[in-house]
């Protein structure tokens, strides 16, 4: 059998001594990863123990929560359990949880391979010696099982499959027909949030990178979060018609990549926000009433039914977003995506010393990232929006451009549009020049506030605005994620009456 009852013992010893190691989102198990059954069984009381916070495992409350399953008491006490319990406490080594844990999950995944058809004789052949077998399966680890899986597929994908063949066309043919077809449909993507961001950026394109970077709490991942709404949710509440009402906009079934935030607690919040038009911090804290709370339930069949997929990870390399990517392209069919944030960490920056052969600068580490999400999304023919932090040089500036941007100005030359956003409060002067300008629609406590948001808009490869250098001035509103636009004006505060707010029509 493809499992070690020892490693398993030890395994089961560690929970026992202390249950909160269940809880370590790092190391996640399952009663599969117990194939025996009274290892399995003993696993599952332990999950229970743990979830009723119990701090040690004994006989005692072993016992008491499986006396009212007689089958499973039975397994136990057929197999000893007291005794077992006694034995493993006494041997196990909390500080040898991850090793016993990655051999026992390194056996579960072999054991998944096999049964779904894949020769796993490589890994752990159960025909050959032992002793040979088991050096050699105790010598890799479970990413290089992966690795050597995903590049076998790989090597047959690029041989066989012809999504991943570029068009060739002999240059200069069929000029006329081409220019035809643009006075006819213009070159122009999916709308974005911002109907003035529409018109400067010709909308969100496939195969195009947008990078939105801003200081720390600047607003900038909830209004990505806001974009991915408007291209991957079927309805949208408007609070004009006070119902959810079709999002004429719709594009695909999207993706949301986290890297620092609890993707349940604190991401999905804000697309129930986004979508329900309900408070995010009263979604948070609890405190929505009953009207807002069949709001925000339908907001989540919305959501469930347009197919967006949340996922966190922090210790992300290129090779691995790529991967997702790639599988959500082929399991969901996105088409659009949010990977939030780019940032240097350990193993980003080890990925890129192996691959390089060099000493990981952030800015060259941040430079090759960028380069390696530009080109998946031509690749898989997908937009990607993505974050990115600032240097402290934007305090200084006048007109904020892809010089403040941390680690890396050079990775300008490899998006298609650029922006940064910057909360009004450091811009007290720039709104005293406009304030007479700002016309608040609504009445009352409905009344838009002025300006919190400006977005200097530092790119746009194929916008007919991309010379120019450009400031969005903008409400938006980070409780219900709801932008309102005043208008755009250059970097000297000059309004640019010439630039119109990209409309949806039915």
């Amino acid at each position: 059998m493809l499992y070690n009852l020892n490693i398993g013992g030890m395994l089961l010893g560690c929970i026992m001594k202390q249950t909160s190691l269940l809880f370590i989102p790092q190391f996640p198990l399952c009663k599969e990863d117990f194939p025996v059954e009274f290892h399995r069984t003993m696993f599952v009381a332990l999950v229970r123990l743990a979830q009723s916070g119990v701090q040690e495992a004994t006989e005692v409350e072993i016992e008491n929560v499986v006396r009212n399953y007689p089958a499973q008491m039975e397994i136990l006490q057929d197999n000893n359990y007291m005794a077992f319990m006694d034995t493993v406490k006494g041997l196990a080594v909390v500080g040898n949880y991850e090793s016993n844990y990655n051999t026992i999950r390194k056996y579960s995944l072999l054991r998944e391979m096999k049964a779904k058809g894949i020769d796993i004789s490589e890994f752990y052949d159960e025909t050959g010696d032992e002793e040979e077998e088991q050096a050699k399966f105790n010598n890799i680890t479970i990413q290089e099982i992966l690795n050597t899986i995903d590049l076998k597929t790989t090597v047959l994908r690029n041989k066989y499959d012809i999504h991943y063949v570029r068009e060739e066309i002999k240059a200069g043919e069929d000029i006329q027909e081409l220019i035809d077809g643009f006075k006819q449909q213009p070159s122009f993507g999916a709308m974005l949030q911002s109907g003035y961001l529409s018109t400067i950026w010709n909308g969100w394109s496939r195969g195009h990178l947008i990078i939105r970077a801003g200081p720390s709490s600047s607003g900038k991942s909830r209004c990505s979060v806001a974009d991915l709404c408007q291209v991957g949710m079927l309805e949208m509440w408007d609070d004009e018609f006070q119902d959810f009402i079709p999002n004429l906009n719709y594009q695909s079934p999207t993706l949301f990549i986290a890297t620092e935030q609890d993707i349940r607690i604190e991401v999905e919040p804000m697309f129930l926000a986004a979508v329900s038009g309900v408070e995010y911090r009263r979604i948070k804290n609890g405190l929505i009433d009953e009207e807002e709370e069949k709001r925000v339930l339908k907001a989540g069949e919305i959501i469930q039914k347009s197919n967006l997929t949340i996922c966190s990870m922090p210790n992300f390399t290129s090779k691995t977003l790529e991967r997702k990517i790639k599988e959500q392209v082929e399991v969901n069919g996105i088409e659009y995506m949010v990977f939030d944030y780019m940032e240097i960490q350990s193993e980003l920056a080890a990925e890129y010393k192996e691959n390089n052969a060099t000493v990981p600068r952030q800015d060259l580490v941040l430079l090759s990232l960028t380069s390696d999400l530009k080109r998946m999304c031509e690749d898989y023919n997908i937009g990607i929006l993505s974050g990115m932090q600032l240097n402290d040089s934007w305090k200084e500036t006048k007109f904020v451009d892809e010089s403040a941007l941390a680690g890396s100005k050079a990775a300008k030359n490899k998006v298609d549009n650029g922006s940064i956003i910057l909360p009004t409060t450091y811009l007290k002067k720039d709104l005293k020049i406009l304030e007479g300008q700002f016309q608040r629609p609504g009445f009352g406590s409905n009344r838009i506030p002025l300006p919190n948001i400006c977005e200097y808009i530092f790119k746009g490869r194929y916008s007919i605005f991309g010379d120019r250098r450009l400031k969005l001035w903008s409400y938006f509103d980070r409780g219900t994620f709801r932008r309102h636009d005043f208008f755009v004006t250059n970097d000297n505060n000059e309004i640019q009456y010439d630039i119109k707010p990209t409309v949806l029509e039915d």
